[in-house]
């Protein structure tokens, strides 16, 4: 039981990296709508399960941080 919740956090991980990198390459493309919903998915999935320990809530913030940052840009 206890590999199965170790590659569900595993797999969720890498989710979680692959939109976050998705998100990283529209906002250095400067399509701010596509970053907003990628940051967004990110951090579902953040919130989702423990993915990275004590730097967890930190990279919550830095998340949220930015999808205040790009709605705003969107709203400009």
């Amino acid at each position: 039981m206890e590999n199965k919740a170790q590659d569900y956090a595993r797999d969720t991980r890498l989710k979680f990296e692959r939109v976050y990198g998705s998100a990283r390459k529209a906002i250095a493309a400067g399509d701010t709508e596509t970053a907003l919903l990628k940051c967004r998915a990110a951090l579902d999935l953040l919130n989702d399960r423990d993915l990275y320990g004590p730097q967890q809530m930190a990279l919550g913030l830095a998340l949220e941080d930015r999808i205040r940052r790009l709605s705003q840009t969107q709203r400009a």
